[in-house]
């Protein structure tokens, strides 16, 4: 019953999910990329452009304006060094208006309107091309920055969901793992389109207009270190399962080999010492190497069976001799001394413990077969 009772609390006992603590530094290094994420949409200066002076024409006067350093953030946009701040929704919708207007009053050519004719000749149909050039492009940088900010959001918002999760509901290997692959391939994905769309564009309104070319800011960088930060939680959640994966293995063959040590020793228990064929380890049945073996029905010479008086060992000839054959020892009787024989009786010969009775000789060669006394 012993060895049942083992058995039934080992089934029972069962290996705890292998967490380590690599698990815990990733987490960590999600949640430094989530918060450099969030720092970088809040800033605005993603592009910045140096200070500039313009000259144009108005009322056929031409006319010059300083205007200090501009930053383009990813939903706004800082003019004359934080002289105004206005939204790319609100800058698209002004340029547009504007510039719609200045090319339509450049193409009227009326006589009744001698400041558009002016206004004309100082904007030629290159001007307007220039001007709609630059509706077009801030278009397309309003909406891959639209883009882009949802995308650094829905990252971060999928690296905590796998943070979260860990710390609310436990390790989930694969869900942790899909979370944080997902989170660094979409920041990098629209990180890389970003750079790519606002360059083309940045480009073709530097080609037509008096512009100065804004270069990348610090923020870019930043998400770029924060979409590292998910990809490299997501390899590292990869190898810290193989790790738990590989300790937990390690724990059930260490359970598995407890288990097997105690079913010997409770099988070896339940079959005590007195049990015939099931002794110590290392003493087998009995007749078996090692075990104590019975005494030899093969006695040496002069020495007869334990048995009843009277019967002789298997070198006396029959079984049963006379009355004086003693236990153990020479056969004799009272008043006889060692040595001596009962009358008619010889001395038996030497002879191997296996060989031949007393009362048998080996015969010498092929001559003729000795009597039943002896030799004759």
């Amino acid at each position: 019953m012993g060895y049942g009772q083992k058995k039934k609390r080992r089934q029972r006992e069962e290996i705890p999910e292998q967490t380590s603590s690599i698990w815990y530094l990733l987490c960590i290094c999600v949640i430094a990329g989530a918060g450099l994420s969030v720092v970088g949409m809040i800033l605005s200066t993603w592009r910045n452009g140096a200070a500039i002076q313009y000259r144009y024409m108005f009322r056929s006067k031409e006319r010059t304006v300083s205007v200090s350093e501009t930053s383009y953030g990813l939903y706004n946009i800082v003019y004359d060094g934080g002289g105004a701040y206005i939204s790319w929704t609100q800058r698209v919708s002004d340029i547009t208006t504007r510039g719609n207007a200045a090319i339509q009053i450049g193409q009227q050519a009326t006589q009744s309107n001698a400041q558009f004719q002016a206004w004309a000749t100082q904007c030629p149909a290159q001007c307007q091309d220039a001007i709609s050039t630059r509706i077009s492009c801030y278009k397309r940088i309003s909406t891959i920055s639209t883009i882009l900010l949802g995308a650094l959001s829905v990252g971060g918002a999928l690296g905590l969901i796998g943070v979260g999760w860990f710390f609310m509901f436990g390790k989930l290997a694969y869900l942790q793992m899909a979370c944080w692959f997902l989170a660094g391939a979409v920041c990098y994905g629209c990180l890389g389109y970003w750079i790519w769309e606002t360059d083309t564009c940045w480009r073709m309104i530097v080609a037509g207009q008096q512009l100065p070319y804004p270069a990348v800011g610090m923020p870019w960088y930043l998400t770029l270190v924060s979409s590292g930060l998910y990809v490299v939680a997501g390899v590292g959640s990869f190898f810290a399962e193989m790790i738990d994966t590989y300790n937990e293995k390690k724990l059930k063959d260490q359970a598995q080999m407890r288990l097997m040590m105690e079913a010997g020793d409770a099988f070896d228990g339940f079959f005590g010492p007195g049990v015939p064929g099931m002794g110590q380890p290392g003493m087998g049945p009995p007749g078996m190497v090692g075990a104590p073996r019975p005494p030899s029905m093969m006695m040496p010479p002069a020495m007869g069976m334990m048995g009843p008086p009277g019967v002789r060992g298997p070198r006396g000839g029959s079984g049963i001799g006379p009355a004086g054959v003693g236990m153990m020892g020479m056969p004799g009787g009272p008043g006889m001394g060692p040595g001596m024989m009962p009358p008619g009786m010889r001395p038996p010969s030497p002879s191997p413990s296996f060989g031949p009775g007393p009362n048998f000789g080996p015969r010498p060669g092929f001559g003729p077969r000795p009597s039943m006394g002896g030799w004759g």
